[in-house]
């Protein structure tokens, strides 16, 4: 990971640190959507290994209790 790289990272989950209710949800591609990068930095609000077809259900049950899921 570059310089430039890590300072692009950071800018883009600065929102996500002000928004505790911001989750993010994957099925086991974080390497290739990059967002083992978020998982590295808000391991709590990180949940991996949901079958996608059942990924929209999780992030609607997450919408409902207030959260704001990206998946």
């Amino acid at each position: 990971e570059n310089k430039q790289h890590a300072k692009h990272t950071g800018r883009r989950w600065k929102p996500c640190a002000a928004n505790e209710n911001v989750v993010v949800l994957d099925a086991d591609l974080s390497k290739s959507t990059k967002t083992n990068l978020f998982q590295k930095k808000f391991p709590e609000a990180f949940l991996n290994g949901i079958a996608e077809q059942n990924m929209m259900g999780v992030a609607a049950g997450f919408a409902a209790t207030g959260k704001v899921p990206f998946a």
